[in-house]
Protein backbone atom coordinates (compact mmCIF):
# COMPACT_ATOMS: atom_id res chain seq x y z
CA UNK A 1 0.00 0.00 0.00
CA UNK A 2 1.39 3.43 -0.69
CA UNK A 3 2.14 6.19 1.62
CA UNK A 4 -0.51 8.44 -0.23
CA UNK A 5 -3.61 5.58 0.37
CA UNK A 6 -2.34 5.16 3.71
CA UNK A 7 -2.65 8.55 4.63
CA UNK A 8 -5.55 8.89 2.81
CA UNK A 9 -7.20 6.35 4.74
CA UNK A 10 -5.98 7.93 8.27
CA UNK A 11 -7.18 11.15 7.19
CA UNK A 12 -10.75 9.19 6.61
CA UNK A 13 -10.80 7.72 9.34
CA UNK A 14 -10.22 10.22 11.46
CA UNK A 15 -12.82 12.67 9.85
CA UNK A 16 -15.78 9.87 10.12
CA UNK A 17 -14.63 9.33 14.10
CA UNK A 18 -14.94 13.23 14.64
CA UNK A 19 -17.88 13.66 12.31
CA UNK A 20 -19.82 10.97 14.44
CA UNK A 21 -18.54 12.32 17.41
CA UNK A 22 -19.30 15.65 16.71
CA UNK A 23 -22.92 14.52 15.84
CA UNK A 24 -23.51 12.36 18.99
CA UNK A 25 -22.31 15.74 20.64
CA UNK A 26 -24.90 18.01 19.29
CA UNK A 27 -27.39 14.91 19.46
CA UNK A 28 -27.09 14.78 23.45
CA UNK A 29 -26.69 18.56 23.50
CA UNK A 30 -29.57 18.89 21.70
CA UNK A 31 -31.64 16.92 24.19
CA UNK A 32 -30.06 18.63 27.54
CA UNK A 33 -31.65 21.66 25.52
CA UNK A 34 -35.06 20.60 25.14
CA UNK A 35 -34.95 19.13 28.88
CA UNK A 36 -33.97 22.46 29.88
CA UNK A 37 -36.69 24.22 28.06
CA UNK A 38 -39.52 21.71 28.97
CA UNK A 39 -38.34 22.34 32.82
CA UNK A 40 -38.36 26.09 32.19
CA UNK A 41 -42.11 25.39 30.32
CA UNK A 42 -43.29 23.91 33.47
CA UNK A 43 -41.70 26.23 36.01
CA UNK A 44 -44.12 28.88 33.83
CA UNK A 45 -46.95 26.80 34.53
CA UNK A 46 -46.53 26.31 37.89
CA UNK A 47 -46.41 30.00 38.30
CA UNK A 48 -49.49 30.33 35.79
CA UNK A 49 -51.62 27.91 37.89
CA UNK A 50 -50.28 30.29 41.42
CA UNK A 51 -51.65 33.41 39.36
CA UNK A 52 -54.55 32.00 38.65
CA UNK A 53 -55.48 30.78 42.08
CA UNK A 54 -54.78 34.43 43.19
CA UNK A 55 -56.63 36.01 40.23
CA UNK A 56 -59.70 33.68 41.06
CA UNK A 57 -59.90 35.18 45.05
CA UNK A 58 -59.39 38.34 43.65
CA UNK A 59 -62.14 37.68 41.22
CA UNK A 60 -64.36 36.16 44.08
CA UNK A 61 -63.63 38.83 46.88
CA UNK A 62 -64.69 42.15 44.21
CA UNK A 63 -67.84 39.96 43.78
CA UNK A 64 -68.71 39.48 47.43
CA UNK A 65 -67.50 43.32 47.95
CA UNK A 66 -69.94 44.26 44.82
CA UNK A 67 -73.05 41.84 46.54
CA UNK A 68 -72.37 43.52 49.78
CA UNK A 69 -73.11 47.04 48.77
CA UNK A 70 -70.03 48.39 47.10
CA UNK A 71 -71.73 48.32 43.69
CA UNK A 72 -69.45 50.89 42.14
CA UNK A 73 -68.24 51.16 38.24
CA UNK A 74 -64.78 50.39 39.77
CA UNK A 75 -65.35 47.53 41.23
CA UNK A 76 -66.85 45.87 38.31
CA UNK A 77 -64.05 47.15 36.49
CA UNK A 78 -61.46 45.44 38.81
CA UNK A 79 -63.76 42.38 38.38
CA UNK A 80 -63.53 42.70 34.90
CA UNK A 81 -59.91 42.95 34.69
CA UNK A 82 -59.59 40.02 36.96
CA UNK A 83 -61.79 38.12 34.91
CA UNK A 84 -60.23 38.54 32.31
CA UNK A 85 -56.88 37.75 33.54
CA UNK A 86 -58.04 34.18 34.61
CA UNK A 87 -59.37 33.78 30.47
CA UNK A 88 -55.63 34.57 29.81
CA UNK A 89 -53.74 32.38 32.59
CA UNK A 90 -56.26 29.84 31.13
CA UNK A 91 -55.28 30.14 27.49
CA UNK A 92 -51.81 30.01 28.72
CA UNK A 93 -52.12 26.70 30.30
CA UNK A 94 -54.20 25.38 27.77
CA UNK A 95 -51.31 26.28 25.16
CA UNK A 96 -48.49 24.97 26.79
CA UNK A 97 -49.96 21.71 27.91
CA UNK A 98 -48.41 18.57 26.50
CA UNK A 99 -48.90 15.84 28.40
CA UNK A 100 -52.00 13.76 29.17
CA UNK A 101 -51.81 14.40 32.79
CA UNK A 102 -51.65 18.27 32.37
CA UNK A 103 -54.36 18.38 30.32
CA UNK A 104 -56.52 16.56 32.71
CA UNK A 105 -55.83 18.69 35.30
CA UNK A 106 -56.28 21.68 33.44
CA UNK A 107 -59.48 20.84 31.92
CA UNK A 108 -60.14 20.22 35.64
CA UNK A 109 -59.63 23.95 36.46
CA UNK A 110 -61.24 25.42 33.81
CA UNK A 111 -64.07 23.44 34.48
CA UNK A 112 -64.18 25.05 38.44
CA UNK A 113 -62.89 28.86 36.81
CA UNK A 114 -66.01 28.44 34.54
CA UNK A 115 -68.44 27.28 37.53
CA UNK A 116 -67.43 30.17 38.92
CA UNK A 117 -67.89 32.36 36.80
CA UNK A 118 -71.26 31.28 35.62
CA UNK A 119 -72.42 31.65 40.04
CA UNK A 120 -70.90 34.90 39.78
CA UNK A 121 -72.83 35.86 37.34
CA UNK A 122 -75.93 34.42 38.50
CA UNK A 123 -75.22 36.63 41.77
CA UNK A 124 -75.05 39.75 40.41
CA UNK A 125 -78.05 39.13 38.30
CA UNK A 126 -80.13 38.56 41.74
CA UNK A 127 -78.40 41.92 42.92
CA UNK A 128 -79.74 44.11 40.10
CA UNK A 129 -83.09 42.14 41.10
CA UNK A 130 -83.05 43.82 44.64
CA UNK A 131 -81.91 40.40 45.56
CA UNK A 132 -78.41 40.52 47.27
CA UNK A 133 -78.53 38.57 49.60
CA UNK A 134 -79.73 36.08 47.98
CA UNK A 135 -76.84 36.35 45.08
CA UNK A 136 -74.26 36.89 48.19
CA UNK A 137 -75.60 33.41 49.49
CA UNK A 138 -75.44 31.64 46.25
CA UNK A 139 -71.93 32.94 46.13
CA UNK A 140 -70.69 31.99 49.44
CA UNK A 141 -72.52 28.15 48.79
CA UNK A 142 -70.17 27.95 45.48
CA UNK A 143 -67.06 29.29 47.33
CA UNK A 144 -67.98 26.56 49.94
CA UNK A 145 -68.31 23.77 47.46
CA UNK A 146 -66.07 24.91 44.66
CA UNK A 147 -62.72 26.41 46.34
CA UNK A 148 -61.72 23.39 47.81
CA UNK A 149 -61.46 21.57 44.65
CA UNK A 150 -60.38 24.17 42.53
CA UNK A 151 -57.40 24.73 44.86
CA UNK A 152 -56.77 21.30 44.94
CA UNK A 153 -56.77 21.15 41.22
CA UNK A 154 -53.97 23.66 41.30
CA UNK A 155 -52.22 22.09 43.83
CA UNK A 156 -52.18 18.81 41.43
CA UNK A 157 -51.31 20.83 38.57
CA UNK A 158 -48.65 22.45 40.46
CA UNK A 159 -47.73 18.73 41.53
CA UNK A 160 -47.88 17.23 38.01
CA UNK A 161 -45.77 20.26 36.61
CA UNK A 162 -42.78 19.17 39.25
CA UNK A 163 -42.98 15.80 38.74
CA UNK A 164 -42.63 16.47 35.29
CA UNK A 165 -39.75 19.21 35.57
CA UNK A 166 -37.69 16.80 37.77
CA UNK A 167 -38.31 14.10 35.18
CA UNK A 168 -36.91 16.85 32.63
CA UNK A 169 -34.33 17.74 34.99
CA UNK A 170 -32.95 14.12 35.25
CA UNK A 171 -33.13 13.83 31.34
CA UNK A 172 -31.57 16.85 31.03
CA UNK A 173 -28.58 15.60 33.41
CA UNK A 174 -28.77 12.35 32.18
CA UNK A 175 -27.73 14.00 28.68
CA UNK A 176 -25.20 16.25 30.17
CA UNK A 177 -23.43 13.46 31.65
CA UNK A 178 -23.78 11.96 28.10
CA UNK A 179 -22.44 14.69 26.47
CA UNK A 180 -19.35 15.24 28.90
CA UNK A 181 -18.78 11.18 27.77
CA UNK A 182 -18.98 11.76 24.66
CA UNK A 183 -16.67 14.96 24.22
CA UNK A 184 -14.24 13.45 26.98
CA UNK A 185 -14.26 10.40 24.74
CA UNK A 186 -13.97 11.90 21.32
CA UNK A 187 -11.17 14.34 22.64
CA UNK A 188 -9.16 11.19 23.87
CA UNK A 189 -9.28 9.52 21.08
CA UNK A 190 -8.87 12.39 18.67
CA UNK A 191 -5.66 12.33 20.86
CA UNK A 192 -4.89 9.19 19.74
CA UNK A 193 -5.38 9.38 16.35
CA UNK A 194 -3.43 12.24 16.64
CA UNK A 195 -0.66 10.56 18.80
CA UNK A 196 -0.61 7.38 15.70
CA UNK A 197 -0.72 9.84 12.77
CA UNK A 198 2.38 11.48 14.30
CA UNK A 199 3.93 8.27 14.62
CA UNK A 200 2.78 7.50 11.34
CA UNK A 201 4.31 10.09 9.65
CA UNK A 202 7.43 9.78 11.37
CA UNK A 203 7.47 6.13 10.53
CA UNK A 204 5.98 6.63 7.27
CA UNK A 205 8.12 9.99 6.33
CA UNK A 206 10.13 11.61 8.54
CA UNK A 207 12.56 8.05 9.65
CA UNK A 208 12.85 6.95 5.71
CA UNK A 209 13.61 10.61 4.63
CA UNK A 210 16.21 10.99 7.00
CA UNK A 211 17.78 7.38 6.15
CA UNK A 212 17.81 8.41 2.46
CA UNK A 213 19.27 11.45 3.65
CA UNK A 214 21.89 10.02 5.48
CA UNK A 215 22.64 7.79 2.21
CA UNK A 216 22.56 10.70 -0.22
CA UNK A 217 24.99 12.00 2.16
CA UNK A 218 27.54 8.76 1.91
CA UNK A 219 27.20 8.95 -1.79
CA UNK A 220 28.28 12.18 -1.44
CA UNK A 221 31.36 11.33 0.32
CA UNK A 222 32.61 9.15 -1.76
CA UNK A 223 32.09 6.46 0.57
CA UNK A 224 31.02 3.05 -0.18
CA UNK A 225 26.89 3.11 0.22
CA UNK A 226 25.49 -0.23 2.32
CA UNK A 227 22.05 -1.19 1.54
CA UNK A 228 19.47 1.18 2.68
CA UNK A 229 17.37 -0.19 5.34
CA UNK A 230 14.07 0.41 4.26
CA UNK A 231 11.96 -2.47 2.89
CA UNK A 232 8.89 -1.08 2.53
CA UNK A 233 7.18 -1.61 -1.32
CA UNK A 234 5.91 2.05 -0.99
CA UNK A 235 7.24 5.01 -3.02
CA UNK A 236 9.84 6.13 -0.46
CA UNK A 237 10.61 2.25 -0.43
CA UNK A 238 11.04 2.34 -4.04
CA UNK A 239 13.35 5.27 -4.12
CA UNK A 240 15.39 3.48 -1.58
CA UNK A 241 16.26 1.12 -4.11
CA UNK A 242 16.54 3.56 -7.11
CA UNK A 243 19.22 5.31 -4.68
CA UNK A 244 21.24 2.43 -4.42
CA UNK A 245 21.08 1.25 -8.11
CA UNK A 246 22.42 5.01 -8.71
CA UNK A 247 24.91 4.40 -5.56
CA UNK A 248 25.83 1.64 -7.51
CA UNK A 249 26.38 2.78 -11.34
CA UNK A 250 27.94 5.87 -9.93
CA UNK A 251 30.60 3.53 -8.24
CA UNK A 252 30.99 2.10 -11.29
CA UNK A 253 31.80 5.06 -13.35
CA UNK A 254 33.93 5.74 -10.45
CA UNK A 255 35.84 2.97 -10.64
CA UNK A 256 35.88 3.75 -14.64
CA UNK A 257 37.31 7.01 -13.96
CA UNK A 258 39.31 6.00 -11.84
CA UNK A 259 41.04 3.39 -13.91
CA UNK A 260 41.36 6.12 -16.90
CA UNK A 261 42.94 8.77 -14.51
CA UNK A 262 45.37 5.49 -14.00
CA UNK A 263 45.82 4.56 -17.01
CA UNK A 264 46.31 8.47 -18.31
CA UNK A 265 48.58 9.07 -15.12
CA UNK A 266 50.77 5.45 -16.75
CA UNK A 267 51.53 7.07 -19.56
CA UNK A 268 52.04 10.54 -18.65
CA UNK A 269 54.57 8.84 -15.85
CA UNK A 270 56.16 6.28 -18.51
CA UNK A 271 56.57 9.92 -20.63
CA UNK A 272 58.51 11.38 -17.75
CA UNK A 273 60.66 7.94 -17.56
CA UNK A 274 61.58 8.03 -21.02
CA UNK A 275 62.25 11.72 -21.13
CA UNK A 276 64.05 11.61 -18.02
CA UNK A 277 66.01 8.53 -19.52
CA UNK A 278 66.55 9.25 -22.75
CA UNK A 279 69.34 12.20 -22.03
CA UNK A 280 71.44 10.07 -19.22
CA UNK A 281 71.17 7.27 -22.37
CA UNK A 282 72.30 9.51 -25.04
CA UNK A 283 75.16 10.58 -23.40
CA UNK A 284 76.16 7.90 -21.83
CA UNK A 285 76.41 5.91 -25.70
CA UNK A 286 77.86 9.31 -27.17
CA UNK A 287 81.23 8.62 -24.81
CA UNK A 288 80.51 5.01 -25.18
CA UNK A 289 80.82 5.48 -29.47
CA UNK A 290 83.91 8.14 -28.58
CA UNK A 291 85.68 5.30 -26.91
CA UNK A 292 84.74 2.53 -28.97
CA UNK A 293 86.11 4.17 -31.85
CA UNK A 294 89.13 5.91 -30.12
CA UNK A 295 87.90 9.43 -30.85
CA UNK A 296 89.00 10.35 -27.76
CA UNK A 297 92.64 10.80 -26.13
CA UNK A 298 93.89 8.52 -23.51
CA UNK A 299 93.69 10.87 -20.91
CA UNK A 300 90.02 12.00 -21.62
CA UNK A 301 88.86 8.29 -21.59
CA UNK A 302 89.19 8.06 -17.46
CA UNK A 303 87.43 11.48 -17.52
CA UNK A 304 84.65 10.04 -19.85
CA UNK A 305 83.83 6.48 -17.66
CA UNK A 306 84.06 9.11 -14.54
CA UNK A 307 80.96 11.31 -16.50
CA UNK A 308 79.09 7.78 -17.42
CA UNK A 309 79.02 6.54 -13.81
CA UNK A 310 78.05 9.56 -12.30
CA UNK A 311 75.03 9.60 -15.12
CA UNK A 312 74.61 6.09 -14.16
CA UNK A 313 74.21 6.96 -10.37
CA UNK A 314 71.99 10.41 -10.93
CA UNK A 315 69.39 8.30 -13.10
CA UNK A 316 69.62 5.44 -10.28
CA UNK A 317 69.39 7.91 -7.66
CA UNK A 318 66.20 9.24 -9.77
CA UNK A 319 64.82 5.91 -9.86
CA UNK A 320 64.83 5.51 -6.59
CA UNK A 321 63.33 8.37 -5.47
CA UNK A 322 60.30 7.98 -8.28
CA UNK A 323 59.93 4.39 -6.50
CA UNK A 324 60.07 5.65 -3.24
CA UNK A 325 57.28 8.28 -4.58
CA UNK A 326 54.68 5.32 -5.89
CA UNK A 327 55.49 3.08 -2.89
CA UNK A 328 52.04 2.89 -0.79
CA UNK A 329 52.50 5.59 1.94
CA UNK A 330 51.79 3.63 5.37
CA UNK A 331 51.21 5.59 8.19
CA UNK A 332 51.66 4.81 12.30
CA UNK A 333 49.79 7.48 14.31
CA UNK A 334 49.26 8.19 17.05
CA UNK A 335 47.99 11.54 19.45
CA UNK A 336 50.87 14.10 18.76
CA UNK A 337 51.15 18.04 19.27
CA UNK A 338 51.15 19.88 15.40
CA UNK A 339 52.97 22.85 17.09
CA UNK A 340 55.95 20.72 18.20
CA UNK A 341 56.44 19.20 14.69
CA UNK A 342 55.97 22.91 13.03
CA UNK A 343 58.66 23.90 15.43
CA UNK A 344 60.55 21.11 14.26
CA UNK A 345 60.18 21.40 10.48
CA UNK A 346 61.20 25.04 11.04
CA UNK A 347 64.26 24.57 12.59
CA UNK A 348 65.16 22.02 10.41
CA UNK A 349 64.90 24.50 7.27
CA UNK A 350 66.23 27.81 8.91
CA UNK A 351 69.43 27.19 7.92
CA UNK A 352 68.33 26.60 4.52
CA UNK A 353 66.28 30.17 4.77
CA UNK A 354 69.22 31.92 6.24
CA UNK A 355 71.05 31.12 3.22
CA UNK A 356 68.49 32.52 0.96
CA UNK A 357 67.98 34.97 2.52
CA UNK A 358 64.56 34.42 3.30
CA UNK A 359 62.94 34.94 6.89
CA UNK A 360 60.99 31.93 8.84
CA UNK A 361 58.39 33.16 11.40
CA UNK A 362 55.49 30.99 13.39
CA UNK A 363 52.27 32.03 14.43
CA UNK A 364 51.12 29.50 16.64
CA UNK A 365 47.89 29.16 18.17
CA UNK A 366 48.91 27.39 21.98
CA UNK A 367 46.94 24.84 23.53
CA UNK A 368 45.34 23.26 20.21
CA UNK A 369 44.26 19.67 20.81
CA UNK A 370 46.48 16.84 19.61
CA UNK A 371 45.96 15.53 16.05
CA UNK A 372 46.49 11.43 15.30
CA UNK A 373 49.33 11.53 13.05
CA UNK A 374 52.41 9.97 11.90
CA UNK A 375 55.26 12.44 13.39
CA UNK A 376 57.99 11.44 10.65
CA UNK A 377 55.82 11.55 7.87
CA UNK A 378 53.78 14.61 8.38
CA UNK A 379 57.34 15.81 9.25
CA UNK A 380 58.41 15.13 5.54
CA UNK A 381 55.29 16.48 4.14
CA UNK A 382 55.47 20.15 6.10
CA UNK A 383 59.38 20.34 5.47
CA UNK A 384 58.58 19.94 2.14
CA UNK A 385 55.95 22.59 1.54
CA UNK A 386 58.03 24.81 3.68
CA UNK A 387 61.12 24.40 1.30
CA UNK A 388 59.11 25.48 -1.51
CA UNK A 389 57.82 28.10 -0.03
CA UNK A 390 61.77 28.83 0.67
CA UNK A 391 62.57 28.74 -2.64
CA UNK A 392 59.72 30.33 -4.30
CA UNK A 393 60.65 33.69 -1.75
CA UNK A 394 63.31 36.75 -2.75
CA UNK A 395 65.53 37.56 -0.63
CA UNK A 396 64.48 39.79 2.22
CA UNK A 397 60.72 38.31 2.28
CA UNK A 398 59.48 36.05 5.14
CA UNK A 399 57.69 33.29 5.26
CA UNK A 400 54.99 32.82 7.84
CA UNK A 401 53.90 29.29 9.10
CA UNK A 402 50.87 29.51 11.55
CA UNK A 403 48.33 26.82 12.98
CA UNK A 404 44.50 27.43 14.57
CA UNK A 405 41.40 26.06 14.45
CA UNK A 406 39.69 25.55 11.20
CA UNK A 407 37.48 28.28 10.65
CA UNK A 408 35.00 26.06 7.96
CA UNK A 409 35.69 23.17 10.82
CA UNK A 410 36.29 23.21 14.30
CA UNK A 411 36.48 19.83 14.53
CA UNK A 412 40.13 20.54 12.43
CA UNK A 413 43.16 21.85 12.56
CA UNK A 414 44.57 24.45 9.98
CA UNK A 415 48.01 25.00 8.97
CA UNK A 416 49.11 27.36 6.76
CA UNK A 417 52.39 28.12 4.95
CA UNK A 418 52.39 31.78 3.07
CA UNK A 419 55.06 33.10 0.86
CA UNK A 420 55.23 36.15 -0.70
CA UNK A 421 57.04 34.41 -3.64
CA UNK A 422 55.79 35.13 -7.42
CA UNK A 423 52.76 32.92 -7.34
CA UNK A 424 51.15 30.16 -9.31
CA UNK A 425 49.54 30.23 -13.06
CA UNK A 426 46.55 28.97 -13.46
CA UNK A 427 47.59 26.07 -16.02
CA UNK A 428 50.12 25.45 -13.03
CA UNK A 429 47.44 24.96 -10.66
CA UNK A 430 45.67 22.38 -12.03
CA UNK A 431 48.48 19.94 -12.10
CA UNK A 432 50.18 20.78 -8.93
CA UNK A 433 49.57 17.86 -7.49
CA UNK A 434 50.58 15.70 -10.23
CA UNK A 435 53.12 13.45 -10.58
CA UNK A 436 56.14 14.69 -12.80
CA UNK A 437 54.44 18.02 -13.51
CA UNK A 438 56.52 20.06 -11.08
CA UNK A 439 57.85 23.39 -13.49
CA UNK A 440 60.93 23.88 -10.64
CA UNK A 441 64.45 23.33 -12.08
CA UNK A 442 66.07 20.41 -10.82
CA UNK A 443 63.21 18.73 -9.31
CA UNK A 444 61.31 15.95 -9.89
CA UNK A 445 57.91 16.98 -10.14
CA UNK A 446 57.34 14.14 -7.07
CA UNK A 447 57.60 16.16 -4.07
CA UNK A 448 53.76 17.91 -3.72
CA UNK A 449 52.57 15.13 -5.39
CA UNK A 450 54.15 12.27 -1.99
CA UNK A 451 52.78 15.45 0.22
CA UNK A 452 49.23 15.44 -0.90
CA UNK A 453 49.50 11.20 -0.20
CA UNK A 454 50.48 11.57 3.47
CA UNK A 455 48.07 14.54 4.20
CA UNK A 456 45.34 12.29 2.52
CA UNK A 457 46.74 9.56 4.42
CA UNK A 458 45.90 11.40 7.56
CA UNK A 459 42.11 11.54 6.74
CA UNK A 460 43.01 15.41 6.14
CA UNK A 461 43.13 17.84 3.11
CA UNK A 462 45.56 19.97 0.95
CA UNK A 463 44.41 23.21 -0.35
CA UNK A 464 46.40 25.96 -2.31
CA UNK A 465 45.41 29.82 -2.89
CA UNK A 466 47.32 31.57 -4.84
CA UNK A 467 47.71 33.97 -8.15
CA UNK A 468 50.52 34.80 -10.18
CA UNK A 469 52.11 38.25 -8.52
CA UNK A 470 50.67 37.57 -4.98
CA UNK A 471 52.63 34.78 -3.25
CA UNK A 472 51.14 31.79 -2.37
CA UNK A 473 49.15 29.65 0.91
CA UNK A 474 49.27 26.13 1.38
CA UNK A 475 47.01 25.55 3.82
CA UNK A 476 46.71 21.54 5.62
CA UNK A 477 42.89 20.75 7.11
CA UNK A 478 43.86 17.83 9.78
CA UNK A 479 41.08 16.25 12.24
CA UNK A 480 41.67 16.81 15.87
CA UNK A 481 42.10 13.83 17.86
CA UNK A 482 39.43 13.76 20.09
CA UNK A 483 37.20 14.35 17.33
Amino acid sequence: MTIRTRLVLLFFAAFAFAAASGMGAIWAMRGMQLAQDEAQRLHGDQIHALELQIAFLHAWSEVAAILSGDDTPEAHERLAVHRARIDQLLMGLQASTQSSAEEGVVRAVADGVRGFTLCAERALYYRKRGEAERGYNLLRRHMLEMYAPITAQVRELIDTDAELIRASETNALERTRLASAVIAGHSLVLLLLGVLGAYSVWRWLVKPVETLGAATRTIARGEPLAPIPIATKDELGSLAREVEAMAANLNKYQEQIIEKERLAAVGEMTAAVAHNLRNPLASIRALAQGCQRGALPANEVGEAMGIVMQTVDRADRWLKDLLQALRPVRIDSSPQDINRILREVVDAASEFAAKRGVGLRLALTPELPEIALDPTRMNQALFAIVVNAIEASPAGKEVVVSSAPATEDEAKAEIVIADDGPGIGAETMKKIFTPFAGSKKGGTGLGLSLTQRIVHGHRGDIRVDSSPGAGCRMKVLLPFAAR
